[in-house]
């Protein structure tokens, strides 16, 4: 059975909450997982995707969205080759342009919640002023605004693309792939230092030489953006969040989020509203 190809416009953007079968686009497509859990497939390659994770998936690529959640959301935002091309030619370079293209798999990238948070509000923010007919007298302003939100993406990509050329061990880079995931990195550091197969002296040392932190404080600051995201993109409790981020005690979880943000679980939520309603217009 041929795969199906689907035409998308040049720097266009699109909602999606149901799942899509293996296909390819015309153009180079960029996805943010919005709300809920997902599997994204790339040539072949499937992996979870979940809240704040960002696929860059290029016009050569089959891919599919598979196993979507019953609130799953995502984001597409589409751009042609030549458009990359000049994209990474004048902000980048001409390397960035072929890792993009030729990685057979696509280019994952975990945003922090306030990155990803300010994407999505520049999102929606120019896709209500085209409705309303802002950019009625000048369309190229909307397309130059759309690309703008791009080349931050590109960016984080980028960052992605050059912190993986000291990258640590393959065992090692596997291993901190893996525990990305919120199954993983909920569980306890020591269940997690034994899955390495290292004494967790040995293992201390590698991953302090590498991510120069300790792993405690690694996957306190996962636990901590998972919440973050959370918080801002769900309307989950308190309570709820705590237990889903690895915490079995939801004082522990808002002392320790207080700690390292400044502000409650609850402030940090309702100046998030706050935030993208100005954002927005709303």
């Amino acid at each position: 059975m041929p795969i199906p190809f689907l035409e998308s416009r040049d720097l266009s953007t699109a909602n999606n909450y149901i799942p899509a079968m293996e296909h390819k686009h015309n153009n180079c497509e960029i996805i943010l997982f919005v709300k809920g859990d997902a599997t994204h497939v790339a040539n072949g390659k499937a992996e979870k995707a979940g809240i704040g994770d960002i696929y860059f998936v290029s016009a050569s690529a089959t891919h599919a969205i598979l196993d979507t959640s019953e609130n799953h959301e995502h984001r597409d935002v589409y751009i042609s080759l030549d458009r990359l091309e000049g994209l990474c030619r004048n902000l980048f370079d001409r390397d960035f342009f072929d890792y993009l293209v030729r990685t057979r798999d696509a280019v994952k990238i975990k945003a922090d919640s306030d990155g990803f948070a300010a994407i999505l509000s520049h999102l929606a923010r120019l896709e209500m002023k085209d409705r309303l007919g802002h950019f009625d007298h000048n369309p190229n302003a909307y397309h130059s605004c759309i690309l703008s939100v791009i080349a931050d993406i590109l960016g984080m990509c980028y960052e992605e693309m050059h912190s993986k050329r000291d990258s640590p061990p393959g065992w090692l880079y596997d291993f901190t792939s893996l525990v990305k995931l919120p199954e993983y990195f909920t569980r306890s550091t020591a269940e997690l230092i034994a899955m390495s197969g290292y004494s967790h002296t040995r293992f201390s040392e590698f991953f302090q030489r590498y991510y120069h932190m300790s792993f405690k404080h690694y996957l306190m600051e996962l636990r901590m953006e998972y919440a973050k995201n959370l918080l801002a993109l769900s309307d989950k409790s308190i309570l709820e969040i705590s237990e889903m981020a690895g915490y079995a005690s939801v004082s522990h979880f808002i002392r320790i989020f207080r700690e390292k943000n400044g502000i409650s679980p609850l402030k940090f939520r309702k100046r998030h509203v706050s935030q993208t309603d100005r954002k927005v217009g709303v």
